[in-house]
């Protein structure tokens, strides 16, 4: 895959670092959303906070140009 722009080596850790921040965010969520005794509400509310975080994560990989557009 192409990269669009080019980053300074500074500026590409620190997007490596909140990626791998959040791969851990999203990892923590889904083992909670896993437990079959987890309450609906709360169930509710991690799975729109596992969607946002996917969405993000996806956000800074297609800026950083690590990603293509979803389709």
């Amino acid at each position: 895959m192409k990269t669009l722009t080019k980053k300074p080596t500074s500026e590409r850790t620190d997007i490596d670092r909140e990626i791998r921040r959040i791969q851990a965010q999203i990892e923590t969520v889904s083992n909670t959303l896993a437990n079959s005794e987890l309450e609906l509400g709360v169930s509710v509310r991690l799975s729109v906070e596992l969607r946002e975080l996917q969405a993000y994560i996806r956000g800074i990989q297609f800026a950083s140009g690590q990603a293509p557009p979803w389709e």
